[in-house]
C-alpha cells in the first residue's frame, strides 16, 4: 500500500529571547495566519492526513493545532524527540506510525525537518521555509519499512507560493 508523509517546518515564531527558552517560543500573529493558510490549501488538496505526530515545542504544536482544525479529522500525538532530535528522531516516529494510516503528517523544526526530506528522498529542498510543506510518498512500503532515499519527493510548497496561486 502507498504511503505519504507530509512534513512541515512550524510557521513564524517569536524570535529567541535573551531570558526564554528555545523551546517554549509560540508562533506570532504572522506564523497564525500563515498555519491558517497552509491548513486551508492542505484541506482543499489530495494529500489529506490521517494522523499528525507534531514536536511537544509551543510553535510547532501551535502550528499543528490550527492546521489540524481546518482538517478537522486527524489524531494528534505530542512527541518531545521531534525537538532537537535530530533527522533519526522523525525516522523513528514515522516507524511506528499505525498501519491503519496511509497519510501523517509531522509538524517540527530545521535544520532536522529538512535533512529528513533530503534523507527520504536524497533530494535537497534546502533550508524549508516557515510553515512550508514538503510531501514525500512511498510505494508498497509498512510504515516500519521506510528508511534512506526510498521515499519520492511529490510536492513542496510555502506560504508565499499558496499565495500567489490565488
Amino acid at each position: 500500500m502507498k504511503k505519504r508523509i507530509v512534513l512541515v517546518r512550524h510557521a513564524n515564531a517569536e524570535e529567541p529571547g535573551f531570558y526564554g527558552k528555545d523551546f517554549d517560543r509560540k508562533l506570532i500573529e504572522k506564523g497564525l495566519s500563515e498555519s491558517e493558510l497552509m491548513g486551508d490549501w492542505l484541506a482543499g488538496s489530495s494529500y489529506l492526513p490521517e494522523f499528525i505526530a507534531t514536536s511537544k515545542a509551543p510553535r510547532a504544536a501551535q502550528t499543528a493545532d490550527i492546521i489540524n482544525k481546518s482538517l478537522n479529522l486527524v489524531s494528534i500525538s505530542y512527541h518531545q524527540k521531534l525537538y532537537d532530535g535530530g533527522p533519526l528522531a522523525y525516522l523513528n516516529i514515522v516507524n511506528q506510525m499505525d498501519e491503519k494510516y496511509a497519510t501523517a503528517m509531522v509538524v517540527g523544526h530545521n535544520p532536522d525537518i529538512s535533512y529528513f526530506v533530503d534523507y527520504l528522498c536524497g533530494q535537497n529542498v534546502g533550508s524549508m521555509k516557515k510553515a512550508g510543506i514538503a510531501v514525500i510518498e512511498f510505494d508498497d512500503l509498512a510504515w516500519n519499512e521506510i528508511s534512506r532515499g526510498v521515499g519520492s519527493l511529490k510536492l513542496y510548497t510555502t506560504p508565499k507560493m499558496v499565495r500567489s496561486e490565488k
